[in-house]
């Protein structure tokens, strides 16, 4: 059978929620008969995460264990898993348990008439961000919402969530021009997948609460180095092309 999908999941100190997901995964990829990979991308976690992951490989024989070790983050973990992914269609989870496997599919089902599906926190139908996020987190996601319309000029409700498929071809055509750090990634991987036509769509999902642990997100930092990384793609692309 073709292996149809590479699910990539970026971790540091994950243990107790991939404990969780991974089943959730596996689980709904055999409902839906779907042949898939899980990748965790692991920053050589201290609680142990890598080795929660492996065992689930021995049982299930699809879960792939990447540990880099020396090297932080989430925009490398990104490119490293999507590197190595060999499905057909290569998707992001966070690992915290925020995205559901179930609201994977219904992305994946619209890949027969695009290229990248987006799930949307904002757009009608979906559950919005919950409630324990704190009002700098949510201000800090609205407030990138509206840096990516207007000054790289994505025009989607949720241009900057993780929680996204395309076809791997997508990935082919980009990855030389993707290099930023941080959560802008999500970002420019998207402006020059738009830059190069591909289709993109979105799909209205559950947004959930964090399982264990607390968010790596440092909101001020990521807040600084989107707002810069988005004025420079406004300047070069539309100010020195004038």
């Amino acid at each position: 059978m073709e292996l149809l999908l590479s699910i990539v999941l970026p971790t540091y100190n994950e243990s107790g929620n991939i404990e969780i997901l991974i089943p959730k995964i596996e689980e709904t990829l055999a409902k839906h008969k779907v042949a898939g990979e899980i990748i965790v991308v692991d920053d050589d976690s201290p609680d142990g995460t890598a080795e929660v992951a492996r065992k689930f490989n021995a049982g299930y024989g699809n879960v792939i264990v990447e540990v880099r070790k020396g090297e932080r983050g989430i925009a490398g973990a990104w490119m490293r898993g999507y590197s190595i992914a060999k499905g057909k269609y290569v998707a992001t989870m966070d690992a915290d348990l925020c995205h559901s496997p179930e609201d994977l599919m219904r992305m994946v089902a619209r890949l027969g008439d695009c290229d990248f599906v987006i799930g949307s926190r904002y757009m009608a139908g979906s559950g919005g961000m919950q409630q324990d996020k704190t009002f700098i987190q949510l201000l800090a996601s609205r407030v990138a919402q509206r840096i990516s319309r207007f000054l790289i000029g994505l025009h989607f409700t949720d241009p900057t969530h993780s929680f996204r498929v395309f076809r791997r071809e997508v990935f082919d055509a980009v990855k030389g021009n993707v290099r930023s750090q941080g959560n802008y990634f999500l970002a420019e991987f998207l402006f020059y997948a738009v830059r190069r036509g591909f289709r993109v769509a979105e799909v209205p999902i559950a947004y959930g609460k964090r399982g264990y642990g607390k968010t790596k997100l440092n909101v001020w930092l990521e807040g600084l180095r989107f707002l810069f990384k988005a004025a420079q793609v406004f300047f070069n692309t539309k100010v020195l092309r004038k």
